[in-house]
């Protein structure tokens, strides 16, 4: 989910008590003598595993440009297998998602639509050394292992991504701060701050509220800036029941007779032209903005997602033969004798269209008319317009 790595520095953030910190306090305040102190990340990801199960209600808010879109998440979980089942309400819209540890399911009842992905434990693997990582560096008044936050706070619901927030771009130096202990609801939680280093592209503050027994995220806010775009979002635990009575049941999941059940293959690749051997669709060829370059690209069974990063910002274009167009939210635009749908959500811009049994869709943090430029340069095979 958080492919890129963050470079932390200092447990007491020497750089991070200046400028950056002031977006999230008042001041720069020291730990007292009766701090209680963090334990490693080994013990945090003991306390985290040591819970069998959990349910939890999660609302997230995120305000992108004065635009706010508040997600509903009702979940249980398994820390230490990665088994889950999760419903997301948002826009009237619900989603829901089993994960047994080694398959997910993703159903759309809206479109009668189920999407089977291996992941082998990757997803759960990932967590735990995210964690570990994340309480690791704030251990050491150096630069320590990379760390990739858990937050922002996405819904997974990312078109370009394919059901999970992809965050490239964000992969700039990050400092760590402990913060001490606060009281969220009738939970005691460690509260860690994370601050963009002065260098960074962009302005990025997060600060992450973990239960102090079980290590599970209780509160999470953030702020990104990034150009003209402002990024704003918090999500807050509505309830949450530790170690609850729940049936292995829970965590299987059998789909509708009458859904489609797409099972996509994926091959990754860091090489534009072996993406292009290697798939057995149409892989178009974007025009993108000078300084520009091909990071990674996917491969599936339904199409293909290329991405092209100049640093700070990304663009994501990506082909699918099994998707709708456009949305509740989506504004129908006419560039150049073409119609696409334009989607404003997370921060990010999507436009699509579709040409013949496929859709294509452009998505970055960059403006509006550069994705329309670059979906202009990018030609039809069957059809000259949507």
């Amino acid at each position: 989910m958080f492919p890129d790595r963050f470079v932390p520095t200092g447990r007491y953030g020497a750089v991070v008590c200046g400028l950056a910190v002031a977006l999230l306090l008042a001041g720069c305040v020291g730990l007292s003598d009766d701090t209680p102190d963090l334990p490693d990340g080994d013990e945090a990801v003991e306390r985290f595993a040591s819970v069998d199960v959990y349910n939890q209600t999660v609302v997230t808010q995120s305000t992108v440009d004065n635009e706010t879109t508040e997600v509903r998440i009702e979940r249980t979980v398994r820390p230490a297998t990665g088994e889950q089942y999760q419903v997301t309400y948002r826009d009237g819209n619900r989603t829901v998602t089993v994960s047994n540890g080694t398959t997910r399911w993703i159903y759309r009842p809206a479109v009668n639509e189920v999407t089977r992905i291996q992941t082998e434990g990757t997803n759960q693997t990932q967590q735990v050394e995210r964690l570990r990582d994340l309480v690791d560096s704030l251990e050491t008044d150096e630069a320590g292992a990379p760390v990739t936050p858990i937050v922002p706070v996405f819904p997974s619901d990312s078109p370009a991504s394919g059901g999970s927030f992809n965050a490239t771009g964000y992969s700039e130096p990050i400092e760590t701060e402990y913060r001490g202990v606060e009281t969220v609801g009738t939970h005691d939680t460690y509260v860690v701050g994370l601050e963009s280093a002065e260098t960074s592209e962009r302005e990025i503050s997060q600060t992450l509220y973990y239960d102090t027994e079980s290590f599970v995220l209780m509160r999470a806010e953030y702020s990104i800036t990034t150009g003209d775009s402002q990024i704003e979002g918090q999500m807050r635990v509505r309830n949450i029941s530790l170690n609850p009575p729940v049936d292995d049941s829970t965590f299987e999941f059998d789909p509708p007779d009458d859904a489609t059940v797409v099972t996509p293959g994926i091959e990754r690749f860091e090489n534009e032209s072996e993406l292009r051997q290697a798939a057995d669709t149409e892989v178009p060829e974007p025009s993108v903005p000078a300084g520009f370059e091909f990071e990674r690209g996917t491969v599936v069974d339904q199409g293909v997602s290329l991405q092209y990063s100049d640093g700070p910002r990304s663009i994501f274009v990506v082909t699918r033969s099994t998707a709708s167009v456009g949305g509740d939210e989506s504004e129908q635009v006419d560039y150049r004798g073409r119609s696409y749908n334009l989607t404003r959500e997370y921060g990010r811009i999507l436009v699509d269209w579709r040409c013949g049994d496929t859709v294509y869709s452009v998505e970055g943090n960059v403006d509006r008319d550069t994705l329309l430029e670059v979906g202009d340069s990018i030609e039809c095979p069957t059809a000259t317009s949507a």
